[in-house]
């Protein structure tokens, strides 16, 4: 996999592999956050951001961005998943 920066696909989707191993996480963050930079409505790429959020340990961000997130029914069950797990 060749990363192209700018492209909002790869990097949120490296931010997210990233994130779910729990490594690099600054990187998946500035990843994550230019994800959602270039696509700001994006329900997965606003996801990825609050979950690298969530596993960085920045707990009010993350709730926040899932708080703003379940205003958008419905969610893909990933998306609820993960809003469980950090909003409770």
């Amino acid at each position: 996999l060749t990363y192209r920066p700018g492209d909002p696909v790869l990097g949120n989707n490296l931010a997210s592999a990233l994130a779910e191993q729990g490594q690099e996480l600054e990187e998946a963050l500035k990843l994550a956050e230019a994800a959602v930079a270039a696509q700001p409505n994006e329900v997965q790429y606003r996801d990825t951001l609050g979950w690298v959020l969530y596993k960085k340990k920045d707990q009010d961000r993350a709730a926040q961005i899932y708080q703003q997130l379940r205003k958008k029914k419905p969610l893909p069950e990933n998306v609820e998943a993960h809003a469980r797990q950090v909003l409770g």
